[in-house]
């Protein structure tokens, strides 16, 4: 999100559009000069003629127009892109969708994730098995994309774009109206080169946020203006209850369970544009926090009264939760200790001198901790002296 919008990656952003649209054989013009003139319409394999429903009706895509195989750009900021060891809510859309016999196609120019702590662009997902294409950037905005949005629909042939932008708008004070425009621009940029792609429009989670409310009203706005015949226009709602507490990690991005809630909004949305049915409600939710443990747990100095604590975190760890135990009391799991953010040690205080104690190291994402099972144990003893 803004914290990590360094315009730095701009160039190399662009690069890797002009790269992939040379890939295919299409001149990549500069977005000042009119990409969207530069390429032929009729390489969008859906730009010939409106796509019909089953029944054969113009203006309509159902399932079997796109042989349940649809081609879905997603375009969006981190929150689209995701962090290093999250699944990420495009790999919670893609399950929701193949339970349905939908098998999505999924569009870009990048595969990658972002590393919360060292801000590294990096292949790092908690299952990688999927289709792990699309165009999200951290930091991204609606004012100022990073990439040639004309060029980058041009080179992917989607059936469908999916754009999730505007609380990085926000969160630097740009206008709502702006934002709207923005996103307005990004949408006839789509069309200019695919004019029967179908569009999704997502309100911005993060309503808690000052700017998101205005920014989400103007997206409602847009999704009725925008929505035409030959190319709909969709919103994807903020799923219902949606909580900076229970579904963000860090009051923004979204934890394993905001995930789900918004991959279930971004298919309730492809549902009313008939490429796919409308999901059910996910009940058996999973612990918000990342699926992997810390390695190398060790003490690495002890006094009568104290222990320090030293472990190696993997990528998307950026929290360790302690809890300890006197064996030699038998005493019961107590919290000790919450570590810096990026932490790598923590010397813990309050032992008795001579005692055997166990320790129990849980990793989190920011406030969201992970299930039990990827906690890691560590025994030790105080010397008496």
């Amino acid at each position: 999100m803004a914290m990590w919008h360094e315009r730095g990656f701009r160039v190399l952003v662009v690069a890797s559009v002009a790269a992939l649209v040379a890939a295919v054989g299409i001149a990549h013009a500069s977005a000042e000069d009119g990409a969207a003139g530069a390429v032929d319409a009729a390489l969008h394999r859906t730009a010939e003629a409106p796509r019909t429903d089953a029944s054969g009706g113009a203006g309509t895509t159902s399932v079997d127009a796109v042989a349940r195989q649809p081609r879905i750009l997603l375009v969006g900021d981190s929150i689209t892109q995701g962090m290093t060891g999250d699944h990420t809510w495009r790999y919670r859309a893609y399950e929701l969708l193949v339970e349905q016999g939908v098998v999505p196609d999924f569009v870009g120019y990048r595969t990658d994730t972002v590393d919360p702590v060292t801000k590294e662009r990096v292949e790092d997902y908690a299952d990688p098995d999927f289709d792990r294409d699309h165009a999200g950037v951290a930091g991204m905005t609606a004012t100022d994309p990073q990439y040639d949005v004309a060029g980058l629909t041009a080179a992917t042939r989607p059936d469908l774009v999916v754009v999730s932008l505007g609380v990085n708008d926000a969160l630097q004070g740009h206008d709502p109206d702006d934002v709207a425009a923005g996103l307005r621009a990004i949408v006839d940029d789509v069309r200019s080169v695919a004019p029967y792609a179908d569009v999704v429009l997502a309100e911005q989670t993060t309503t808690w946020l000052p700017g998101v409310p205005a920014v989400n009203e103007r997206i409602r706005g847009l999704v009725d203006e925008l929505d035409t015949e030959r190319s709909r226009v969709a919103l994807a709602q903020v799923p219902d209850g949606y909580d900076a507490d229970d579904d963000t990690w860090d009051g923004i991005h979204p934890n394993a369970v905001g995930e789900i809630a918004i991959a279930h909004e971004v298919v309730a949305a492809l549902s009313e544009l008939g490429y796919a049915d409308k999901p059910a409600t996910v009940r058996d939710l999973p612990a918000p926090g990342p699926d992997r443990s810390v390695e190398g747990a060790r003490f690495v100095a002890r006094t009568p009264t104290s222990l320090r604590l030293a472990w190696s975190s993997p990528r998307g760890v950026t929290k360790v939760h302690i809890e300890g135990r006197d064996l030699t009391t038998g005493g019961r799991w107590t919290p000790l200790a919450t570590s810096a953010w990026g932490a790598e040690e923590q010397l813990l205080e309050g032992f008795a001198p001579g005692h055997a104690y166990e320790l129990r190291l849980r990793p989190s994402r920011g406030t969201a901790l992970s299930d039990e099972r990827w906690s890691v144990e560590i025994t030790g003893r105080t010397p008496t002296s």
